[in-house]
């Protein structure tokens, strides 16, 4: 029984990061479907099946359609509007690289510049090398997912509620869905501080008199409360977020563009602009945490309408996002160098000219605009794994409204004891915990479901070159995050 609960607990919380997180980086803001796309149901639950049983309908739906519930209903019971667990809603590959790099394109680009003035341009390089490597291990959930379907028992379980819970415990049993599980818990959690971090610099650009250790409270007050907003609610606010994300971004390229003179790094420094070797397992982590959004990846597969295009489909997404973070990284260090700030929006207020100002203001507001939009969905995963709302009561009764209340207080608190270490927690989080769900648990899987289900393995090296990267810059950047917060 007790077991049976966790498990609930468990795929509660996948789905959740699922239907309301698109990150980063970090685990963001909900997965989308386009307007016009039928709406899929997904149901998650525990594998008992025993009826009475809470359990959670997570619906992927564009906030431009008709609004679902967010449904807790015994197995027994039907889906309203004439929904079943079976019915699809298919999405088409554009619209599955649409919602890809929604998960994979957000707010860590903000460090990405500061990430070059630790490496040099050699950073290009590990762009690209963690570009390639997470473009093949999101090609392996696919992969894993079509082979986790032909195991016994697989077909009990609904397309939409075959996650990373559903991998782990397919191919490790169930310890290794509670690792997975704990590991996904940290990863949201590490993500909230950071960007809560990162906001109190975007403040600061605005307001410049407001100091990070008012500003962060401030903005974690904020999240905290609009966690209470219903998510059907919240998914209207999700397209103001990526408007956001990208007004925000042409905002900083045209603030540099009135730059009067250019860092121009290599010009000035030769060698020592082009890479330090010491710094290349933090740049790896800062890099590693824009791609924390491979636990969503099944729920967009299960989505598609020709899931043999799904190699496509992310394929096309990181080239998106490769082309989005070396030009925004670059451009970054070209134009500021050596004196890049942790966050690139407090380079911007160097800038002068009232143009440039309203730039950087605006900038800086996008920005801050995308990530509080973005913490409270991770505040509500983070909820759902630690009290999730019971069948048939109120979801926010007294009590776990407190719990709320201190979970908020408490991420708060550490964003403001780490509001100088931006760089360092964000490489922490890619380092430790985003190399677990996005490089070594999805070659893991692959590989143990492909000796399972006897397919050959022509490419052996291929996954002990992905997981020995995996576990090497793992240690070094966690090993090298942790030595730069006590120091």
């Amino acid at each position: 029984m007790e077991d049976d609960s966790l498990q609930q607990l468990e795929r509660a919380l996948l789905h959740q990061q699922q239907s309301v997180i698109r990150r980063p980086s970090v685990p963001q803001s909900p997965v989308l479907v386009w307007p016009g796309s039928p709406v899929r149901a997904s149901w998650s639950a525990g594998q008992s099946g025993r009826p009475g049983s809470p359990s959670r309908a997570c619906l992927l739906s564009s906030p431009l359609l008709r609004p679902s519930p967010l449904l807790r209903r015994p197995h027994s019971c039907q889906l309203e509007d004439n929904f079943s667990l079976d019915e699809e809603g298919p999405l088409t590959v554009v619209q599955a690289i649409f919602n890809l790099a929604n998960i994979i394109v957000g707010a860590g680009v903000l460090s990405i510049p500061y990430a070059f003035k630790q490496s040099g341009y050699f950073t290009i390089v590990i762009i690209l090398v963690v570009i390639f490597i997470t473009d093949l291990t999101g090609k392996w959930i696919g992969s894993a997912l079509r082979l986790a379907g032909n195991t016994k028992g697989a077909e009990a379980i609904p397309q939409s509620a075959r996650d990373f819970a559903f991998l782990a415990e397919t191919a490790f049993g169930s310890r290794g869905r509670r690792f997975i599980t704990f590991v996904t818990v940290l990863e949201v959690w590490f993500a909230c501080v950071t960007l809560l971090t990162m906001n109190g610099n975007n403040a600061k650009t605005i307001w410049p008199s407001l100091a990070p250790a008012v500003s962060v409270p401030i903005t974690g007050a904020l999240a905290t409360v609009s966690s209470l907003i219903p998510e059907t609610t919240f998914a209207y606010l999700s397209l103001a977020s990526s408007l956001s994300l990208l007004l925000a971004v042409v905002a900083m390229i045209a603030a540099t563009c009135m730059l009067s003179e250019w860092a121009e790094p290599y010009a000035r420094l030769d060698s020592d602009a082009l890479i330090h070797v010491r710094n290349i397992p933090q740049s790896v982590g800062i890099v590693m945490f824009c791609f924390a959004g491979h636990p969503c990846f099944p729920a967009i597969y299960g989505s598609m309408r020709e899931t043999k295009r799904w190699d496509f489909a992310v394929d096309a997404t990181f080239l998106v996002a490769f082309l989005f973070y070396a030009t925004v990284g670059f451009v970054g260090y070209v134009v500021f160098g050596a004196g890049l700030d942790e966050t690139v929006t407090r380079n911007l207020a160097g800038i002068p000219g009232e143009l440039a100002l309203w730039c950087q203001d605006i900038a800086a507001l996008g920005f801050l605009v995308k990530v509080q939009l973005t913490v409270p969905l991770m505040l509500n995963a983070l909820m759902v794994a630690c009290w999730p709302p019971a069948l048939g009561q109120p979801e926010w009764p007294p009590r776990r409204l407190l719990l709320l209340a201190l979970l908020g207080t408490a991420t708060s608190f550490v964003a403001v004891a780490l509001r100088d270490s931006v760089a360092v927690v964000a490489g922490f989080t890619g380092s430790f915990c985003v190399m677990m769900t996005s490089v070594l648990f999805p070659a893991a899987a692959h590989l143990a479901l492909s000796c399972s289900g006897g397919s050959r393995r022509p490419a052996c090296l291929t996954y002990a070159g992905v997981i020995c990267f995996g576990c090497v810059m793992a240690v070094l950047g966690t090993a090298s995050a942790a030595w730069d917060l006590l120091a």
